[in-house]
């Protein structure tokens, strides 16, 4: 197996994407696809991340980190099921595949649940180091559950910041400050936004009383770490119900391997 078959095997191909979204995707560094889940899958991956995080509370994320004010799950494959339709958007493996080609993987997923009164990110990006443009190692994406208005804590985005070859801190004096070319991601819940990660984003305060849950799904060139282990994190449940294709870029292998 390898990313090209992988692809192959889970419909992704050279169309998938069109000539918009590449222009915005090099350009912008970002773009938005509408009506990836329906309202029923939206309502099902709500519920379930309720669900879990009732049980795992203050500790949720902590296989990657808790944050005050924004209830988090990671390591949501293993728990259930009811994500699983994340890891088959199409225009998201493409874009992985445009971006980091040859060859990456899963980087990470998790969901975070900016609460009222919080969320506000500094700007930027997700990869420790500044690029050069077009060495990018991160693509990352928002699946929204609930929509993105412009008062619930949705993601802002400076468009075009990829192809500086540097980071906010690099330029800004505060990064928890408004950039003058930075734009709100508004979009209705179902909606992914594609990102490359070196594009600087953050999220915004939550003024509204409104929920605003969102998964990150995150691909990183094959080198790289990911975000946990997924290996060492294994169920039995996972392993079994991934094609092959999803076990190559999840970089999972059996439990005997563990």
């Amino acid at each position: 197996m390898d990313t090209k078959q992988a692809l192959v095997e889970l419909g992704v191909d050279k169309h998938t994407l069109t000539t918009c979204q590449r222009q915005a995707l090099d350009e912008d560094g970002f773009f938005i696809v509408e009506g990836i889940l329906s309202e029923e899958s939206c309502s099902r991956m709500r519920n379930r991340f309720d669900q879990i995080q009732q049980v795992e509370g203050k500790r949720g994320g902590w296989e990657v980190h808790t944050e005050l004010g924004a209830p988090r799950l990671s390591n949501g494959l293993n728990k259930t099921a009811e994500f699983d339709d994340c890891l088959y958007i199409k225009p998201l493996l493409a874009t992985a595949f445009h971006l980091l080609q040859p060859s990456f993987k899963v980087h990470g997923f998790n969901i975070r649940d900016a609460s009222p009164g919080f969320g506000h990110q500094r700007l930027h990006s997700d990869y420790g180091r500044a690029v050069k443009m077009g060495d990018y190692h991160i693509v990352n994406s928002l699946i929204l559950f609930d929509p993105f208005t412009s008062d619930n804590g949705a993601a802002r985005v400076v468009p075009g910041s990829h192809r500086s070859g540097l980071r906010p801190e690099d330029v800004m004096n505060n990064p928890l400050e408004a950039h003058q070319d930075e734009v709100y991601v508004i979009a209705p819940a179902g909606s992914i936004v594609i990102l490359n990660a070196h594009t600087w984003h953050g999220g915004t305060l939550n003024v509204s009383g409104a929920r605003r849950r969102v998964a990150h799904l995150s691909y990183c060139l094959r080198h790289e770490q990911q975000q946990f282990i997924q290996q060492d994190f294994l169920t039995s449940s996972l392993y079994e119900r991934m094609p092959p294709a999803q076990r190559y870029l999840l970089q999972i292998t059996s439990l005997n391997d563990s």
